[in-house]
């Protein structure tokens, strides 16, 4: 009797010593779980700036987002929100780099597949230019060789007939005065530089000296040089606004005497010593003494070889 008594007083005792020790559970709340409100009006915005056409503003304040909050579940949304920012300025290297972040970052992001399926389709478009440019310089290069070709052909066939003519070397940087297979001068050159890059645009323009057969179809004394527009982008300035022909010019930058081969090419000198290379912007520059021997010899209607 008195152990059941006993019993009946501890069970109790430790039923209750159990109850103490164990943390009071209840229910998950469903807003534990929800966003937080300031980040997602944050990202709102970075979205909404995406969608407006503001990349750079998007990109910011994406980027702002993962800065702050890196662990936020929302942080895969602010990634996909830069990459697509890139993307949608045609920035495709740019975008290619965000969306692997995103694969590598947030592999279980809602948005993770999509990343990937964007590389693999930016991946696709970039082995179709590669291919595209390598055609194109293919076509470029026949052309090119197709082009000399037909100018020596035409060259040999002025050569016979034993007249002056003048054929630049576009290689060695050296214009020459022929008269059938004898060179009668030959003169250190500057040619085209090929490509320059416009500072204000950001892009590029093509300065080359062309190549194939032209004729002197002008002989100048004293030209006047028309400033184009490349020459003050070139420089990171906006082209002045209603500039006449007359504000654009210059007198003494093309030197002494100029031969007009057509097309804004010419030969022509230079204020200072010319360094033979490729320098100019498609014109042929000649030291002061070498362009008066070329200008009293020739004649309008002088062949020009370029090759």
């Amino acid at each position: 009797m008195k152990f059941a008594k006993l019993a009946t007083l501890i069970i109790p005792l430790f039923v209750l010593s159990i109850c103490a020790c164990t943390p009071n559970k209840r229910p998950p709340d469903a807003a534990s779980n929800a966003v937080d409100p300031a980040q997602q009006e944050m990202l709102n915005k970075a979205r909404a700036a995406l969608d407006g056409g503001d990349f750079n503003l998007a990109r910011t304040q994406a980027a702002d987002f993962i800065g702050k909050y890196p662990s936020s579940e929302l942080a895969a949304e602010a990634q996909y929100i830069v990459a697509q920012s890139y993307l949608r300025e045609s920035r495709e290297e740019d975008a290619r780099r965000e969306f692997a972040k995103l694969v590598q970052n947030y592999p279980n992001g809602t948005r993770s597949s999509e990343a990937a399926n964007a590389l693999h389709t930016l991946e696709e478009r970039r082995l179709e230019q590669i291919a595209a440019i390598n055609a194109e310089q293919r076509r470029i290069a026949v052309e090119h060789d197709h082009k000399i070709s037909e100018t020596v052909r035409d060259m040999r066939i002025t050569a016979a007939k034993e007249r002056l003519y003048i054929v630049l070397d576009l290689n060695h940087y050296v214009i020459m005065l022929k008269q059938g297979d004898a060179t009668l001068y030959a003169f250190p050159c500057a040619v085209g530089k090929g490509y320059g890059y416009l500072a204000t645009t950001g892009q590029t323009q093509e300065f080359e000296t062309p190549v194939g057969k032209r004729k002197v179809v002008k002989k100048e004394k004293d030209p006047i040089w028309v400033r184009p527009d490349w020459h003050w982008l070139e420089m990171g300035m906006e082209v002045p606004e209603g500039m006449s022909p007359t504000d654009r010019s210059v007198a003494g930058h093309l030197g002494k005497y100029r031969l007009d081969l057509g097309d804004g090419i010419g030969i022509h000198g230079y204020a200072g010593v010319i360094s033979p290379g490729k320098i100019t912007h498609g014109c042929i520059r000649v030291n002061a003494d070498d362009l008066e021997i070329l200008f009293n010899l020739v004649e309008v209607g002088t062949d020009v070889y370029i090759f």
